[in-house]
């Protein structure tokens, strides 16, 4: 059962000691680095045509042009340090908020028919709805494909285990070629080791 949203919360940073700053470095496909320790806000723009957001504590990707190389060959990067938290919207609306010592790959504009993002470590997904193309998490050798919308992966590689809770909507998990297919309710936590 999923504690409330406080206690949640608490348990997100239980792997990392106590929640810090919005401490991010942003790894661009172009080979650039961008520290977003700094408390400033700013824009990017990618190669692609991507804008890049920075708000406060939140990185925003919206796509405003077709210019560019095609839009599915460029992923950006997000590392989070020690003592750090991020969030992060993607193009499609997700917002997914980045616990300390956590990386997520994402292409900055999702194309075809699916949107897949690689984590490291621990994130809380509130997915953007989009009945044509399902998110999926990559977790390793997990896939976690999301028929729901809000939901806590942790998966830091030292753990040697896959976490997943799921607070509304439902959840399809798929470790590897061998194993069977797991669905989550609200509710469920799924534990892989």
């Amino acid at each position: 059962e999923i504690p409330d949203k406080e206690k949640r919360q608490e348990s997100v940073f239980s792997e990392t000691g106590m929640p810090g700053g919005a401490k991010a470095v942003l790894y661009m496909a172009d080979g650039a680095v961008v520290d977003l320790n700094d408390s400033g806000d700013f824009s990017l723009q990618e190669k692609d045509g991507t804008q890049i957001r920075k708000d406060s504590a939140c990185l925003s990707y919206r796509r405003d042009t077709v210019s560019g190389i095609p839009a599915a060959s460029v992923f950006n990067r997000i590392d989070i340090p020690r003592g750090g938290e991020y969030a992060l919207k993607l193009s499609d609306g997700t917002v997914v908020h980045l616990n300390a010592l956590s990386s997520l790959r994402f292409p900055v504009t999702f194309q075809g028919d699916r949107r897949e993002v690689e984590l490291t470590g621990e994130a809380y997904f509130q997915v953007a709805k989009d009945s044509a193309r399902p998110f999926i998490v990559r977790v390793g050798e997990a896939y976690i494909r999301v028929l729901g919308t809000a939901f806590n992966i942790s998966a830091y590689p030292d753990n040697n285990q896959i976490m997943a809770t799921l607070e509304t909507g439902r959840l399809q998990v798929k470790v590897n070629k061998q194993s069977g297919e797991y669905f989550l309710e609200p509710n469920d936590q799924l534990i892989y080791t």
